[in-house]
């Protein structure tokens, strides 16, 4: 009876030491058969399509905007427009002066990333539908952007702008200005057969045929010839 008592004893102590033996084995087996510690990805970012990610640094390929590790928050930056003279009228000399200033200190910000090898786009289009441009605007010491323009037509002018200020996201900015005269209403028809110029035809397909507010479209471009084409606007 003693006997039987001691061995249970010694059974009670065993097994415990077993039980540690048993946990530091596979405490070791797992140690070995991990791989080393490696950091893990990093996933970069477009800053304008947050939707186009990638495992290593490069540019987005619908885009070509180079990809980030953080997009910051999308906060909208304000943006001034001043015009010279006061009063503006067709056939004048115009001069547009942005300023854009960041949301959180107030402060201008002098400091703008590249976009298609420039710091500021704007687009200029007439009330009356009949003038459209795309220009870009020097920019200034002082961080502004100064625009050079002559107008054909009097009314209102809708100017959107876009840029991209440091340490944080492209961004679009409308602004309004109206110059002397009267604005006919636009009239609008729909012209998708082929463009011809000198040396080139332009077709153009959308998807789907009728666009719908709201919806993708895309837009399908065919160029006949299509050889000679250089690079433009990066």
């Amino acid at each position: 009876m003693g006997t039987d008592k001691s061995l249970v004893a010694i059974a009670k102590g065993i097994v415990p030491f077993f039980v540690v033996l048993l946990a530091a084995a596979i405490l070791r087996w797992s140690q070995q058969s991990r791989p080393l510690d490696r950091p893990m990805p990093e996933d970069w970012v477009c800053p304008m399509h947050p939707e186009v990610h990638s495992d290593k640094p490069g540019v987005c390929p619908r885009c070509g905007m180079t990809l980030v590790v953080h997009v910051p928050d999308r906060i909208e930056y304000p943006i001034r427009m001043e015009q010279s003279p006061g009063n503006l009228k067709p056939g004048s000399p115009v001069m547009l002066t942005f300023r854009v200033f960041d949301p959180q200190t107030g402060l201008p910000v002098n400091h703008f990333e590249l976009v298609h090898e420039k710091s500021m786009h704007v687009f200029l289009v007439s009330e009356n539908l009949k003038f459209f441009d795309h220009v870009l605007p020097e920019l200034q010491p002082d961080g502004s952007f100064r625009l050079p323009l002559c107008l054909p037509y009097g009314g209102m002018y809708r100017v959107p702008a876009d840029y991209y200020p440091f340490g944080s996201v492209p961004q679009l900015s409308a602004k309004t200005f109206f110059l002397e005269g009267q604005s006919e209403p636009p009239q609008i028809h729909a012209s998708l057969i082929p463009s011809k110029s000198q040396n080139l035809t332009a077709s153009l397909r959308l998807d789907p045929e009728q666009p719908i507010a709201g919806l993708e479209t895309k837009l399908f471009y065919t160029l006949d010839p299509v050889t000679g084409l250089e690079l433009y606007m990066g």
